[in-house]
């Protein structure tokens, strides 16, 4: 097989997040936030390995198998979303700002 494309993780998060003013962000800055997870298969097994490798194995506070549904909570600062940096856009429907933070 030939690798086509790669796409860094970054971590989507609304402006008014506290933690927005980082550059980037560890994992186990990320440990007490409220996660929006992805339920395309993929992309949550990817997501399940990261965190199977912290000390304290997370499971998200809202689920979804649509980026713009995605997209949209992080925006209203419901949660934050580790999603590939091919998928961000940084803004969602509704108009809201989103930013992309490296891990």
């Amino acid at each position: 097989h030939d690798v086509l494309l790669r796409s860094d993780m970054r971590v989507w998060m609304a402006p008014r997040h506290p933690l927005s003013h980082h550059d980037s962000l560890s994992l186990a800055e990320l440990a007490d936030e409220p996660l929006i997870a992805i339920t395309r298969e993929e992309l949550e097994a990817v997501s399940e390995a990261v965190w199977r490798t912290q000390p304290h194995h997370r499971r998200p506070a809202y689920r979804s198998a649509s980026v713009e549904a995605i997209r949209g909570l992080v925006g209203t600062n419901a949660g934050l979303a580790i999603l590939p940096d091919l998928l961000y856009r940084p803004w969602s429907l509704d108009g809201d700002r989103i930013l992309a933070k490296r891990t």
